[in-house]
């Protein structure tokens, strides 16, 4: 990870929502990833090779982009990925935005946009200047939304379009795509388990 990381989204969970751990926004809810996820989660996606499935310079979304952590680790770790995220709370969305500054200014490098919007809405993919069907990979923490992101994609994505969730749910599953592969989130030893659950579109 780049030099603020870790500090810039630990003081993050305090900054959002009082410090509140878990809040009910007008879209869901946020739950902040565990930044050892975070990190599992990209060293994970590197293990699959599953950047060299998506092609050449790849793009990425974060569907519910929360604090940005998310886009500000791929954007650290994968050289060759263009990420974007949504994030439906305005005070999430701005947040997201202040801290992916403050890492650029340490050495993030500049690879994303990130917006306030719906992401299940064909419109805000315009505002980030991105087609839907030119998205690779999506990403997504589900919190009840996942299915209808999955429908969208089957109907709007590029064939071959990617849906990847990561969760404790060891039996999630969305009907809509195909499940491509199942993967194993690796943490410190008693930490609850997450998956990587990747879905593909036809």
């Amino acid at each position: 990870m780049t030099p603020g990381f870790v500090e810039t989204f630990e003081l993050s969970e305090k900054r959002a929502f009082d410090g509140q751990p878990l809040r009910f926004t007008g879209a869901g809810i946020w739950l902040p990833l565990p930044l050892d996820i975070v990190a599992s989660f990209i060293a994970t996606l590197r293990r699959a090779e599953v950047w060299s499935r998506l092609g050449p310079r790849p793009k990425v979304l974060d569907a519910g982009a929360g604090d940005g952590r998310l886009v500000a680790g791929l954007c650290a770790a994968a050289t060759e990925v263009r990420v974007f995220g949504i994030e439906h709370d305005e005070n999430l969305a701005r947040l997201a935005e202040d801290n992916l500054r403050r890492l650029t200014a340490l050495g993030l490098p500049a690879r994303w946009t990130t917006c306030e919007g719906d992401y299940l809405s064909l419109s805000t993919y315009e505002e980030l200047g991105l087609g839907f069907a030119d998205v690779d990979l999506f990403l997504n923490y589900p919190d009840g939304s996942e299915h209808a992101l999955a429908s969208l994609i089957a109907e709007h994505g590029r064939p071959g379009a990617r849906l990847a969730l990561v969760t404790p749910d060891h039996t999630l599953r969305v009907d809509a795509l195909e499940l491509e592969e199942e993967l194993q989130i690796e943490r410190p030893s008693g930490a609850p388990s997450f998956r990587l659950v990747l879905h593909r579109a036809p």
